[in-house]
């Protein structure tokens, strides 16, 4: 009957059986359901073709994939990130280690968490301490306490207090 229509109307464009209102793209199907159909059918071997094609894109080009993440993740250029190695003096901002060291490779860029603003670029341990602390300046200042305190494990030390930074 369809066939009869279409024949009958050759000006008429067919309509997809999966949605009346939109063409026909392939095999009785709108583009998007056609689209989601192949997509489902071979979504192992793209899968595979894709992480080929990244394996061999990340070998070949090492120094770009870290400025791709550097741009997707923190939103700074490579110009940026470069301006901002000089102006640390290619040095942690916390512990003023040079990076490129024995001990520290590359630079971590720190950022915040809440505003997602970039405030530096630090080591890897700095990086973690801030990240341990929960980027917070409160907790930064019980530690710098703890450390300067003097006292040592004894019955009584649950009950001493080293110091009350809530007072200040």
């Amino acid at each position: 009957m369809a066939d009869i229509l279409y024949s009958a109307f050759p000006n008429r464009k067919r309509r997809a059986t999966c949605h009346f209102d939109r063409p026909h793209h392939a095999k009785g199907l709108c583009y998007s359901c056609y689209r989601r159909d192949h997509r489902l059918k071979h979504l192992d071997a793209m899968n595979t073709a894709n992480k080929r094609r990244n394996i061999t894109f990340n070998a070949r080009f090492p120094e770009r994939k870290k400025q791709i993440h550097r741009t997707r993740r923190y939103g700074i250029t490579p110009e940026q990130y470069d301006k901002m190695l000089l102006a640390q003096h290619n040095q942690c901002k916390i512990c003023l280690v040079e990076f490129g060291a024995l001990r520290v490779k590359k630079a971590s860029i720190d950022h915040d968490h809440n505003t997602k603003r970039v405030r530096g670029l630090l080591c890897s341990r700095c990086n973690s301490a801030i990240g341990m602390l929960r980027d917070s300046a409160f907790n930064l200042q019980r530690a710098i306490a703890y450390l300067k305190w003097s006292g040592t494990f004894s019955d009584d030390w649950a009950s001493t207090d080293f110091v009350d930074l809530r007072a200040s």
